[in-house]
């Protein structure tokens, strides 16, 4: 097993933490990264899709990742908000901005795989799978134990030791309850139920945003004449659909979305978990960081909480990039050329930390803002006067409002500073 002493651990390999392994690894550091499942994943009954924004291309190009995804993603070209009963709708379209498409949808199973595959091919990145995080004992360094399970099923124990450790594990980080780290929630007393859906109509790579007094319903292009749904409603409401025969939801699904994709023709099985907003109240300290769900978990109705994160990633090993470069600046001989020995030696860690929030803090305050006031405007019968008949016929019209929507969701606002200096 990996024992011995890395740089960097990550706890956590999601897409977040493979994205942040496979970024960390151009800086020449010994990296470690634990993750409780098994890889390569499996494809799943149902396979859940995620919406790439525009920016997330460009970091994902920058990987060398996106161009063996694309041919795997269906391009948003359209967006379209509507609310049942009422005849305005907003539209968004990717020629008004000069973009290919608005946004990717990709399956998230592929995605992590092949960032999984990208992290594996570099040699100063070790990826131990079917680990289980146990404990975090702080020293000089922090020691990590863990544990693993093997084919046979016996658990053998490990440990490590590291200056740096990063939680990308999950909304229910272990990282985080041994840290102490509190959580802000907001909860909406809502489950998403998500399904694939087959329909007669093509999609003309259209995500649709259906909002009805019961909730939203969101329809992402994933693949030919099929969508992914997310319904976000009450709980009361999502136990009911969840007990519904496959006709009898198509059913419902039809009498509330109604025939702009035709009629749909076959429902996978229905997926649902509780929805809520958890910010952690510290997203770093002494030699730690958060990042991804573990720092903040947003509801999917904007669909931005990886866009996020993959931003957060790229800044932090940037803001990183940049001090250990400024440190080799001092530095003559063999020392210069040592980047782990600055990173352990040289490097204020703290510094690079207090320039990371600073940088990601507007951009995480706008999208979890705008998220957060988008789920509480739609959550039941809450919907305001702007989603009446003249008020998405005035956002459709008025180009201000509809291009700060459209940046935002495409990340847009962020764009100087992902392809900025970090100075």
């Amino acid at each position: 097993m990996e024992n011995g002493k890395y740089d960097i651990v990550i706890v956590g390999g999601g897409a977040t933490g493979l994205s942040l392994a496979a970024f960390l690894s151009d800086l020449d550091l010994k990296i470690l990264l634990l993750e409780s499942r098994q890889y390569p994943l499996p494809q799943y009954s149902v396979e859940r899709s995620i919406a790439l924004n525009s920016i997330s291309k460009l970091i994902l190009t920058e990987l060398g990742c996106f161009s063996d995804l694309e041919n795997s993603t269906t391009p948003i070209k359209k967006v379209h908000v509507s609310k049942q009963g009422i005849f305005g709708t907003c539209k968004i379209n990717s020629n008004d901005y000069n973009v290919d498409a608005l946004g990717y949808v990709v399956s998230l199973s592929k995605l992590e795989n092949l960032l999984y595959n990208r992290a594996l091919a570099c040699d100063n990145v070790a990826l131990v799978t079917a680990a289980k995080l146990e404990h975090i004992k702080q020293k000089d360094n922090y020691d990590l134990e863990y544990s693993i399970m093997d084919e046979l099923g016996a658990v053998n124990k490990n440990s490590v030791t590291t200056r740096f450790v990063i939680a990308a594990d999950g909304t229910n980080s272990i990282v985080k309850k041994e840290f102490g780290i509190l959580t802000d929630r907001s909860k909406y007393k809502q489950q998403a139920l998500v399904a694939n859906l087959q329909h007669s109509l093509s999609h003309e790579n259209t995500a649709y945003e259906r909002f009805t007094n019961d909730g939203a319903i969101a329809m992402l292009p994933f693949g030919k004449n099929k969508s992914t749904m997310v319904i976000t409603c009450e709980e009361e409401l999502a136990n009911y659909l969840k007990n519904l025969s496959e006709e009898e939801l198509k059913e419902n699904i039809q009498d509330k979305f109604g025939y702009r994709l035709g009629k749909f023709n076959v429902c996978s099985e229905v997926v649902s978990f509780p929805l809520a907003m958890q910010i952690s109240q510290k997203q770093y300290g002494h030699n730690y960081l958060l990042v991804g769900n573990a720092a903040h978990t947003l509801h999917p109705v904007a669909a931005q909480g990886f866009n996020l994160s993959l931003r957060d990633v790229k800044f932090f090993v940037d803001i990183l990039k940049v001090e250990i470069d400024s440190i080799k600046k001092d530095l003559v001989g063999e020392e210069s050329k040592d980047n782990a020995k600055i990173f352990n030696e040289y490097l204020n860690i703290q510094i690079v930390l207090e320039k990371y929030a600073e940088k990601t803090s507007s951009d995480q305050d706008k999208v979890i803002g705008f998220t957060d006031k988008l789920v509480k405007h739609v959550s039941g019968n809450k919907l305001p006067s702007l989603l009446n008949s003249a008020g998405l016929l005035a956002i459709d019209s008025l180009l201000f409002c509809k291009n700060k929507i459209a940046n935002l969701g495409m990340g847009m606002h962020a764009m100087d500073s992902v392809l900025g200096d970090n100075d």
